[in-house]
């Protein structure tokens, strides 16, 4: 408790000091004001956005296309991993599509999705999809591999069906590797979405399309408005949403195999 005290209290000290630092260089004027306002402008730039709804509605969106996106993509990672996982054919095919998606940034394929798909909402999900799904498949299928046979010998001896072997034993065993593909998957779609919206606009209203319009009007406070709320989504999200879904997950499954 008193070390994840500690740390806590290290994060937030090299939080004030970096905005010191910000205050002083903008204070200095190494930079341009307009290129590089003070922390204390853009946090009033922040509370006015705040204030006025758009900023939160924008993020919102946001948030809302990239949960459709990763349940699809766990629903499909976590059937392509069972197949591939008792099918050796669908195992070498799966492995095939991964060695050449997975490298592929989901930016790259985004001119083809739109020629194919148009500009809207349906192409940057299926961008969204490529950027959390492989991931996925190779953190479930890690965990499933991993499973010890005797689980499976336990399985056949209670005649368990294919849904509960999945239900009660495959999924309950590979938690941890779930659960560390679902944060992966996380990280690479709220990056691909940012970097859609800011590229095609007109594929979405999130706040990586704020960042377009704040650029475009040379809004370099609000630019700077706008990286904050991706910060704090980004904190919030993998320190607190994903630690509370670990806990709430553990508590559901981690006595799985015992019920």
């Amino acid at each position: 408790m008193y070390a994840g005290l500690s740390m806590n209290k290290t994060k937030i000290s090299l939080v004030i000091v970096l905005i010191l630092c910000w205050e002083v260089v903008a204070y200095i004027g190494i930079f341009p004001e307009i290129a590089f306002p003070s922390f204390t402008e853009v946090f009033i730039k922040l509370y006015r956005e705040i204030i006025k709804l758009d900023i939160i509605v924008m993020t919102f969106k946001s948030i809302i296309i990239i949960i459709f996106s990763l349940t699809a993509s766990l629903i499909i990672a976590l059937l392509v991993s069972y197949f591939a996982t008792i099918n050796k054919r669908i195992s070498d095919i799966v492995d095939t599509f991964i060695s050449i998606l997975h490298p592929l940034p989901s930016i790259a394929l985004l001119p083809l999705v739109i020629l194919w798909f148009g500009v809207g909402r349906g192409s940057l999900i299926i961008i969204l999809l490529h950027s959390t799904i492989w991931p996925l498949i190779i953190s479930i299928r890690t965990g499933f591999n991993c499973i010890p046979k005797k689980y499976y010998l336990i399985a056949s001896n209670y005649e368990l069906s294919s849904f509960e072997k999945v239900y009660r034993i495959m999924i309950p065993s590979s938690i941890p590797y779930i659960l560390n593909g679902i944060e992966i998957g996380w990280a690479r779609s709220f990056r691909a979405l940012i970097s859609a919206e800011m590229i095609f606009g007109a594929m979405g209203s999130g706040i990586g399309w704020y960042l377009f319009e704040r650029r475009a009007f040379m809004d370099t406070k609000g630019l700077f408005a706008g990286l904050l709320i991706v910060i704090i989504v980004g904190i919030s999200v993998e320190n607190i949403v994903f630690k509370k879904l670990e806990k709430l997950t553990y508590k559901r499954w981690g006595n799985g195999l015992k019920d």
